[in-house]
């Protein structure tokens, strides 16, 4: 059995993974890094961590398909968006589970490889969203674009990433 550090470690992992699939599923839009993380903070053994997951990442389509009006017209392309962000969160969640197992054994140095290939994996999930997210902004109406505009405002206004200085 983990000792408690252990067990906050990996459920950092998991909520770090959480908000790093709502990233990559769209930019990491308000409420919806609440909803994987609501999800993924009470997933206690591996298993209920991917159900939690998956419903998380469900909560976040859904928010999205809410938010962003989605007309029936628009529904082949918002469920190739759909797509994209379920195997965008698992490849996450499978990064963080990897991490998670390894965490008590990594040196400094393995922790650094890991956090990289996790980041690049961000940015590789990211640039698969691009297009199917661009196909169906393209489809939306004027009122649509303004909301899923708005969506990532508000993301990067109260998300706002911090830099270090030497």
């Amino acid at each position: 059995m983990k000792n408690p550090e252990q067990k906050f470690r990996a459920r950092r992992l998991l909520v770090a993974s959480a908000i790093l699939t709502s990233g990559i599923a769209f930019g990491s839009l308000p409420g919806l890094a609440r909803a994987a993380d609501t999800a993924t903070t009470r997933a206690g053994t591996a298993q209920t961590a991917k159900s939690k997951a998956h419903v998380g990442v469900d909560a976040l389509i859904a928010h999205l398909h809410d938010e962003l009006k989605i007309t029936p017209a628009q529904e082949s392309q918002f469920q190739k968006l759909a797509d994209v962000m379920r195997a965008n969160a698992e490849t996450m969640r499978t990064m963080a589970k990897k991490r998670a197992e390894e965490a008590g054994t990594m040196t400094a140095v393995d922790d650094l490889k890991s956090y990289a290939e996790i980041s690049r994996a961000h940015a590789e999930d990211s640039e698969k969203m691009v297009p199917v997210f661009e196909a169906l902004y393209d489809s939306m109406s004027d009122e649509q674009k303004k909301l899923a505009d708005q969506e990532f405002r508000e993301h990067y206004a109260t998300h706002h990433h911090h830099h270090h200085s030497t």
